[in-house]
C-alpha cells in the first residue's frame, strides 16, 4: 500500500511538473526575446524624426524594400489574411447559425473569432503599406482608427482568454455551483468590449500626423503619453493575463488529471471528464499560440530603433496568431 501511495504521489508530482514546464518555458522565451531585442535596440513604433513624438504604427526609418521583397511580403500576408478570414468566418457562422453550438465556451470563441477578423480586415493592409512606403497615406481619421483597433483587438482577445479561464475554473473546481446563465455570459462579453474600448481610447485621442524631415507623414502618438501608456498596456495585455490564465489552468489541470474518483466511475462520468480535459487543452493551446506570437511585437515598443524589416517580421508573426484557432476548435471540439 505504501509503495502504491508513493507511486501515485510521484505521478502527481510528474504531472504538476509537466503543467508548470510550459509556463516556465513561456517566461524564459519572453526573457530571451526581451534580451535579443535589447541588443538590437529596436522599436518599430518610435519615430526617428525630430518632432518629439512616437509612432504607434509601422516604423518610419529608412529601409528600401526591393520588388521581390515586396512581392514576398504581400504574398505572405495575403495568404494569412485569406486563411484567417475564411476560418474565423466559418467559426462565427457555425456558432450563430446552429442552436446546439450556443454553449458558454463557444460564445467566448465567437468573441475571439470576431477579434481576429477585425485584425486582418482593418489593420493588416494599412500597416503593411505604411511599413513598405514609410509614409502614412490614410489621413488622421484612419490613423486614429488604426491605432485604436490595434490595442482594442489585442485587449479583446486577452480579456476573453481570462474570462474563459475563470469560467472553466468555476465550472471544474466548483461543480455544484449553478452554471452561469446565457445572459450573464453576454453581459460579461459586453463588459470585455467596453473595457477593451477604454483601454484603447488613448491612441484614438492622442494620435496625430507629423511630417518628418524627409517630408514623409508619420502616424504618431504624442511622446508625453507613449512611454507610460506602453507600460500600462504591457501590464494589462500581457503580464496580468499570463498570471491569471496560468494559475487557473495549473489548478484546473491538477484537478482533472490527478484527482481520483470516489467509487466506481460510470462511462458517462468518464466521458464528461475527457470532454473537460479536451476543452482545457484546446484553450491552453490557443493561449500559448497567441502569447508567443504577440510577445516580440509587444516587447519591441520599449526599444529605440526603426528597422522596418524587423518590424514587418514581428508584425507577420503577430498576425499569424489569427489563423490557427479555427482549426484548433474544429480538431478538439466534439460538437
Amino acid at each position: 500500500a505504501k509503495s502504491l501511495f508513493e507511486s501515485k504521489s510521484r505521478q502527481k508530482y510528474n504531472l504538476l511538473f509537466q503543467l508548470l514546464l510550459p509556463i516556465v518555458v513561456h517566461f524564459s522565451k519572453a526573457f530571451e526575446y526581451f534580451y535579443r531585442l535589447q541588443l538590437l535596440s529596436f522599436n518599430p513604433r518610435i519615430s526617428m524624426s525630430y518632432n518629439n513624438t512616437t509612432s504607434s504604427g509601422a516604423p518610419t526609418g529608412v529601409h528600401s524594400f526591393g520588388t521581390a521583397s515586396r512581392a514576398f511580403i504581400w504574398a505572405a500576408f495575403f495568404a494569412i489574411m485569406c486563411i484567417s478570414i475564411v476560418g474565423n468566418s466559418l467559426v462565427i457562422w457555425v456558432i450563430v447559425a446552429h442552436t446546439k453550438m450556443r454553449i458558454i465556451t463557444n460564445f467566448f470563441l465567437l468573441n475571439l473569432s470576431i477579434s481576429d477578423l477585425m485584425v486582418v480586415t482593418l489593420q493588416v493592409v494599412p500597416n503593411v503599406i505604411y511599413t513598405l512606403e514609410q509614409n502614412w497615406k490614410f489621413g488622421l481619421f484612419y490613423c486614429r482608427v488604426s491605432n485604436f483597433m490595434t490595442t482594442f483587438s489585442i485587449s479583446l482577445s486577452v480579456f476573453t482568454f481570462m474570462a474563459i479561464a475563470i469560467e472553466r475554473y468555476v465550472v471544474i473546481m466548483h461543480p455544484l455551483r449553478p452554471r452561469p446563465k446565457r445572459l450573464a455570459i453576454i453581459a460579461s462579453i459586453a463588459f470585455i468590449w467596453a473595457f477593451s474600448m477604454v483601454t484603447a481610447a488613448p491612441p484614438a485621442i492622442f494620435s496625430e500626423l507629423q511630417v518628418n524631415e524627409k517630408m514623409f507623414t508619420n502616424c504618431n502618438i504624442a511622446a508625453k503619453v507613449f512611454v507610460a501608456y506602453n507600460y500600462v498596456l504591457m501590464t494589462l495585455q500581457y503580464l496580468v493575463p499570463v498570471i491569471v490564465v496560468g494559475i487557473a489552468y495549473i489548478i484546473i489541470g491538477i484537478r482533472l488529471w490527478t484527482q481520483q474518483p470516489i467509487g466506481e466511475q460510470t462511462q458517462a462520468q468518464e466521458e464528461t471528464v475527457k470532454a473537460k480535459r479536451k476543452i482545457v487543452l484546446m484553450m491552453i493551446t490557443v493561449v500559448v499560440i497567441f502569447a508567443l506570437c504577440w510577445l516580440p511585437y509587444q516587447i519591441s515598443f520599449f526599444f529605440s530603433n526603426n528597422s522596418a524589416a524587423l518590424f514587418i517580421a514581428l508584425y507577420f508573426l503577430a498576425i499569424c496568431s489569427t489563423w490557427p484557432n479555427p482549426f484548433i476548435y474544429c480538431k478538439m471540439n466534439n460538437k
